[in-house]
């Protein structure tokens, strides 16, 4: 047979293979099989992340595009209300963001947990006081705040007190729990 030889330079030096392609069937002119399966393997794994980017494209557009606008929305261009309640949920998300890091430096949410850790068992803002050692005052806010944001519960007036005393009831008596999720993150 007659076998016609071109030089090929995507074999050029590569290991299994010779520096001229050959046309034929001939088992030395051919690369390796294990070269073969690596290149096999190497463009079966490329063609499926391409794939799956074009699928994850086509259906991000297809989602975009199908989507239906909510009349009356608001627009960012000319009300400044988006802007400003952007602005405000930034401060309000950063303010957050330092009493929870004031939180884990002191310690507090680590005290709040082994003073919660059985059922029903809750904690003063007097009662942290004391077991820190810091400002009743300022733990009062602290919890205050750890409450209104949902990491601590503020627990309702104990059941045996009258109105009047729920009504006269200070602040420093008021009753929070860590639960036990919250302890555990």
């Amino acid at each position: 047979t007659t076998q016609m030889v071109v030089p090929d330079p995507h074999c050029a030096g590569k290991p299994g293979t010779h520096n001229k392609h050959i046309f034929s069937h001939h088992r030395k002119c051919r690369p390796s099989n294990e070269t073969m399966r690596s290149n096999h393997h190497t463009s079966l794994t490329t063609s499926l992340l391409v794939l799956g980017g074009a699928l994850a494209g086509s259906l991000t557009t297809y989602i975009f595009l199908s989507r239906k606008r909510v009349k009356n929305q608001p627009d960012p261009e000319t009300d400044h209300q988006v802007t400003r309640t952007l602005i405000w949920n930034c401060v309000g998300n950063a303010l957050s963001a330092s009493l929870l890091y004031i939180g884990d430096k002191l310690k507090l949410y680590k005290t709040l947990s082994e003073c919660c850790a059985e059922d029903g068992s809750f904690v003063t803002s007097t009662q942290l006081s004391s077991e820190t050692g810091l400002n009743e005052r300022w733990l009062r806010e602290w919890l205050a705040h750890q409450a209104s944001v949902g990491i601590i519960q503020l627990l309702p007036p104990a059941s045996s007190a009258s109105d009047d005393e729920r009504q006269t009831e200070s602040d420093s008596s008021l009753r929070y729990r860590l639960p036990k999720a919250a302890a555990e993150v």
